[in-house]
């Protein structure tokens, strides 16, 4: 079939299949109006978040915001105080109710759980965490291990280090950098992350392709098959 471009609104399958696929391609939102039912496929969520522009300016406003306005930085505190209350409880327990674990086995764990909430100040990361979610939309948080001691990390990733790999489209299940299982977009299987953005002479400015299973992403205001959150504000 031969598809050609036209100016005027797609009438037909073929003009609107059209329109989608050089709108991937380009990277332009499409000119399918608000009602298709195409607006979630994939990953993506046609009016917030179609492009990396769309979510870099959507973090943009919000942070400024939050930064700026009395207002909404006393809104955002009150829904963090809210949402945490005096802070998670991080305890060592059995793992079978059934069977009791040997004297001190439970002692001697809770004070490697305290030492690590206490040498990863977990406490101010669960407020950041929190407030990083409202406002950014998104909180992703990467598991690793010190280089140095091998003990285990969490670390914030900001939403502009995850950022498409260049020669990667949809057609690999990436979406916004991130790449799902094109028969199941809820299965998450990488991100391409910039862990040195804003690092002169940075040697993989493109980003490194990551494990998922090495991330958390929480996503606010989205159901669970869009690739990216968006921000309360």
């Amino acid at each position: 079939v031969d598809l050609k471009e036209s100016t005027a609104y797609p009438t037909t399958d073929y003009a609107y299949a059209y329109k989608v696929l050089r709108a991937e391609f380009d990277g332009m939102r499409p000119n399918v109006g608000f009602s298709t039912r195409e607006n979630r496929v994939q990953g993506k969520n046609l009016y917030t978040n179609w492009t990396d522009t769309d979510l870099l300016r959507q973090v943009s406003v919000a942070r400024t915001l939050d930064a700026s306005n009395p207002i909404a930085n006393g809104l955002v505190n009150k829904l963090v105080s809210f949402i945490l209350q005096t802070g998670g409880v991080y305890k060592a327990i059995p793992k079978s109710k059934s069977i009791k674990p040997p004297p001190g086995y439970l002692s001697a764990g809770q004070e490697v759980i305290d030492a690590w909430l206490e040498d990863n100040q977990w406490a101010f990361e669960e407020e950041e965490h929190v407030r990083t979610g409202i406002v950014d939309g998104e909180l992703l948080v990467h598991k690793a291990r010190d280089d140095d001691d091998g003990e285990a990390t969490c670390r914030r990733i900001e939403p502009e280090q995850i950022v498409q790999p260049p020669g990667k489209t949809i057609l690999q299940g990436w979406r916004l950098g991130v790449q799902h299982r094109l028969d199941d977009v809820r299965k998450v299987l990488a991100y391409n992350v910039n862990w040195q953005l804003g690092v002169p002479q940075n040697p993989d400015v493109m980003g490194v392709i990551t494990d998922a299973r090495s991330i958390i992403h929480y996503k606010r205001n989205v159901v669970g098959s869009v690739a990216r959150g968006v921000s309360d504000f």
